[in-house]
């Protein structure tokens, strides 16, 4: 297969205006290398924010930081996010 949909739930509910990135990572494994998209959803369907686009990225564990903002700069209102990654060869 040339490309792979992963997702899982993070909870936002403790997130605040002032919140460092490395406070709510996403981490993933990929099985094999390929350009990574990875972007956050609200319950909703609605994009929140594009955390990497096109970006190769070796096999292996990978961490990417979220930083607790839309895509406008804006702290994100407490609720559940979640993360959709998609990995194409290439």
């Amino acid at each position: 297969m040339g490309w792979g949909w992963w997702r899982a739930v993070l909870t936002a509910a403790w997130l605040g205006g002032a919140v460092g990135a490395a406070e709510k990572p996403v981490d993933f494994t990929l099985t094999a290398p390929g350009q990574v998209s990875l972007a956050l959803y609200d319950t909703a369907g609605r994009m929140v924010r594009e955390l990497r686009r096109a970006e190769p990225l070796p096999a292996g564990d990978h961490r990417v930081p979220w930083d607790g903002l839309d895509l406008e700069g804006s702290a994100v209102a407490p609720g559940t996010y979640v993360w959709r990654l998609l990995r194409t060869s290439g």
